[in-house]
């Protein structure tokens, strides 16, 4: 599970760096989204009728785009492979009482430490997706 948590957490990394690439490469050239959310679908459709100038920043802006597709690709086989893996972890039991007690603290205002809690126990982890989907 801890390969299996940090190669996603690499792979997210990766994402965000290549969807900064590409905007950074649109604001270079003075195109500005004018929606609010971005990568989603509007965006990508805005993406998609993009007509670029220059063959070479077409060519380097294609090759981005492609880019962020396999790894968006690579985080959704990592996300899938965290919740096939979840039912066998010896350790799920623990991350769920740990769950638990933090979300208890979270709902009488207590923290349960010092610090935040753990990733796994953020509702947006892969693990804390795959605990919930056991669940139900």
């Amino acid at each position: 599970m801890r390969d299996l948590s940090r190669a996603r957490e690499a792979a997210v990394k990766d994402l965000t760096a290549k969807r900064q690439q590409i905007s950074s490469l649109l604001l270079r050239h003075g195109l500005f989204y004018p929606g609010k959310k971005t990568w989603g679908r509007k965006h990508r459709t805005w993406l998609a009728q993009l007509k670029l100038a220059h063959h070479g920043t077409r060519l380097a802006f294609e090759e981005l785009m492609a880019a962020e597709r396999e790894d968006e690709a690579r985080v959704g086989r990592l996300e899938a492979a965290i919740r096939e893996a979840v039912p066998e972890w010896s350790l799920v039991a623990l991350v769920v009482a740990l769950q638990a007690s933090w979300r208890s603290h979270a709902a009488h205002g207590r923290a349960a430490s010092s610090s935040s809690p753990p990733w796994w126990c953020w509702p947006s982890s892969a693990i804390c997706r795959a605990l919930r989907a056991r669940a139900s």
